[in-house]
């Protein structure tokens, strides 16, 4: 599975990283929607956490684009 690794920073400067990953097969959707954004919760990032990747490839199985992202709370809260 391939992942694009994204990296945005915010106007007062916090870096925000995340993984964006297209689905093998992708092409027209049968979906209701194309993309799925994938935030965790206070503390935690988007790249430690098993249950945001489980729900990362079941999405993407389905055919739906997902972008997983930190937030400013990430890693019990970021001070990058």
């Amino acid at each position: 599975m391939n992942v694009e690794l994204v990296r945005t920073r915010t106007a007062d400067g916090i870096r925000l990283d995340g993984a964006y990953q297209v689905p093998a097969k992708h092409g027209p959707s049968t979906q209701v929607v194309d993309a799925a954004l994938i935030v965790h919760g206070v503390g935690s990032n988007f790249y430690a956490s098993t249950m945001l990747e489980g729900i990362a490839r079941s999405l993407l199985d389905d055919g739906l684009i997902t972008l997983r992202i930190n937030t400013r709370g990430h890693d019990g809260v970021s001070t990058s």
